[in-house]
């Protein structure tokens, strides 16, 4: 009874290019960093063109010999020179390296004095005060190799500061000391040492080191990008002769070539339900480095993953970030599925690898997804506020020789494994009844009753999924004796009559607990009927929309049909000659979901449905409402809804 006519299409559609109504779940994203594509340059500092020179009292700068600077005193004074730093800018890695030499020819009357710096800063000196120190703009940053003889033993001393108040009139509270590391020796000694300082913007990280790492020393948590190259001297006593000294000076920097990341946003678990467009998950691509151009985007997965971008190639500016909306759907993994070979893939977790590629750079993203089944019950109810009179075209189908027509539920069962198993009904019969009199004998009527509504009568069937073989049919006793199919799981109140008076609502549930498919409606006396099939653990009733090629859906739907047709032709119909109207109210449970939701209905017409009776000349919308309409010329073929999932929902 009541088939998708096999002459209108009963074979199942090339779906390979279809979306599944299963939970799709992105989760367990990770991020695959793009190998770092650097260039390296390095520049040799001229000590003959410094772009600025102070000197204080008997302090100077000069060039005594080719390469080297120099700042002497003899006596009391200081100089301090700085040279400009240009194109540091996109720089990850910023090194100085340089050779520095200390002396004091004649030392004053309290011993020999001389102390020397080379660094690294953000601003050229502003002056050098009266107590000989070089005095930096406030929040100036320094980054400097010391050498100091002798008011102390000689020492070595890494430093980083951050000038907080240039004018105070004690020097230890100029700066806020940031790192400070002193080693013993390496002033005064009329040697030059090899130093480098190292500057790294990723980690963060300043790090020292002296005559190939003699003594070294690292800060983490300052590093700064620097614009000044400074040189300071001094020579604190009247009669103390210094000498500092500096060559051999270069800076290297490492700077990124223009690239871009790509990512997925967000990057927590997001339930993403197949057969709609969910703009809340995201590619990222991010510009770095001033990168520019048409980034190109794709995917590899397994076979049956599909992922749709919103656009497959876009344009990065430099500096932006860009959004592109994706959905991932599935597809059967074969293009036959009714030969026996179009399975669905199982349940459970796929990795999927996002591709951008552009200017010669590839960069990919990946994460899981993570297939879980879809609707776990399915309730109907239908409302009848009024229905005129009807014809239909199968007398001999109706349990009395009267009109009658069937509403039905219908929908696809899928296993875990990813194998479409069953279709089944959940069908309600409706049959007029005019009734005079309740006991006759003897062609008399001994007890009268004037009754004039209608007998309901329940009825469920499932299909194998070739819907050629009946696997549970649970029908009038005289249609059994047609049929050698399970019927112990049916109880037994279908066989009773349901009499109605308008208005009136009939409901439907289908729902999949545990290892057990379970059917039930109020088209029958006293107690609800009941169907119960045994199907796989993890088994769900499928929802997915229209197909692209194709007309017809596998939704769960609600239509009002004609009359029960056992035979697989089908094709019964039902005519509604005057007005006739009424609602259907609908609710889905989804697996991994505490709660009912709406699903989204869809007017079908005739030949979407996927059963082949059908009615004629009753107008429904995608509320639920529906009436008779009557036909001016052409019929109205409206059969029902299709009931799609709110996949869009968040998961509770």
């Amino acid at each position: 009874m009541v088939l998708r006519n096999l002459r209108r299409g009963v074979q199942k559609p090339d779906f390979l290019v279809e979306i599944l109504a299963s939970i799709l779940i992105i989760s367990s994203f990770s991020i695959v960093a793009p190998s770092v594509k650097a260039e390296a340059s390095t520049t040799s500092i001229d000590v003959t063109a410094p772009t600025s020179c102070q000197g204080l009292l008997a302090g100077s700068y000069t060039n005594p010999q080719s390469g080297i600077g120099q700042i002497a005193a003899d006596g009391r004074g200081a100089a301090v020179c700085s040279w400009s730093l240009s194109n540091l800018s996109g720089a990850e890695h910023v090194s100085l390296s340089f050779e520095m030499n200390s002396s004091v020819p004649v030392p004053g009357p309290f011993g020999p004095r001389v102390t020397a710096f080379l660094g690294l800063t953000t601003s050229a000196p502003v002056r050098i005060d009266s107590d000989l120190s070089t005095i930096f703009s406030n929040d100036t940053k320094t980054t400097t190799t010391t050498v100091d003889c002798c008011f102390l033993p000689a020492f070595l001393a890494f430093e980083s500061d951050l000038w907080i108040n240039p004018d105070a009139p004690l020097s230890g509270d100029r700066t806020a000391k940031i790192c400070q590391q002193q080693f013993p020796g390496y002033a005064d000694d009329n040697t030059f040492h090899s130093y480098t300082i190292d500057v790294d913007f990723g980690s963060q990280t300043t790090m020292w080191a002296a005559d190939g790492g003699t003594a070294s020393a690292s800060c983490s948590g300052f590093a700064f990008l620097p614009n000044q190259m400074v040189f300071y001297a001094r020579s604190t006593d009247d009669g103390n002769s210094m000498i500092a000294q500096i060559r051999n000076i270069t800076v290297s920097t490492t700077a990124q070539q223009p690239d871009f990341t790509i990512s997925v946003s967000p990057t927590t678990s997001l339930v993403v339900r197949s057969g709609g467009w969910n703009t809340s998950i995201s590619v990222l691509l991010q510009s770095v480095n001033g990168f520019q151009g048409m980034v190109d985007l794709n995917y590899t997965a397994d076979p049956a993953i599909v992922v749709y971008f919103e656009r497959n190639s876009v344009h990065l500016s430099p500096g932006s970030q860009l959004l592109v909306r994706m959905n991932v759907s599935i597809v059967p993994e074969y293009e036959c599925y009714f030969c026996g070979r179009g399975e669905w893939p199982a349940l459970g977790k796929y990795p999927t690898i996002l591709k951008a590629q552009g200017d010669g750079l590839s960069r990919q993203a990946s994460f899981n997804v993570d297939i879980r089944a879809t609707i776990r019950a399915l309730t109907n109810i239908l409302q009848f506020e009024k229905i005129g009179r009807i014809s239909q075209t199968a007398l001999g189908d109706c349990p009395a020789t009267t009109s009658c027509f069937t509403a039905q539920q219908n929908f696809w069962i899928e296993a875990p494994n990813g194998t479409r198993i069953y279709w089944a009904q959940n069908v309600a019969i409706f049959v007029p009844v005019e009734a005079r009199c309740l006991v006759s004998a003897f062609s008399r009527c001994l007890v009268g009753v004037n009754f004039s509504g209608w007998a309901l009568r329940s009825m469920f069937q499932v299909w194998d999924r070739n819907i050629t073989r009946t696997v549970l049919s649970c029908v009038s006793a005289s249609d059994l004796v047609q049929l050698a199919v399970q019927v112990s799981s049916c109880t037994k109140q279908f066989f009773v009559p349901k009499l109605v008076k308008m208005p009136f609502a009939v409901g439907f549930t289908s729902s999949i607990v545990a290892d057990k498919l379970v059917m039930i409606n109020d088209a029958s006396q006293f107690l609800p009927a009941t169907a119960v099939l045994t199907v796989p653990e993890g088994s769900f009733i499928v929802g997915y929309p229209v197909p692209r090629l194709h007309s017809f859906h596998e939704d769960p739907e609600m239509v009002i049909s004609g009359p029960a047709s056992l035979s697989p032709s089908g094709g019964a119909s039902v005519e509604f000659l005057t007005e006739s109207y009424g609602h259907l109210s609908s609710s889905e449970l989804l697996f991994d979901s505490k709660s009912d939701e709406i699903p989204i209905g869809r007017v079908l017409s005739q030949g979407m449905t996927q059963t082949a009776e059908f009615s004629v000349n009753l107008q429904w919308n995608e509320t639920g409402d529906f009436r008779w309409l009557n036909p001016s010329g052409t019929a109205v073929m409206d059969q029902g809804l299709a009931l799609h999932p709110n996949y869009s929902l968040p998961s509770p």
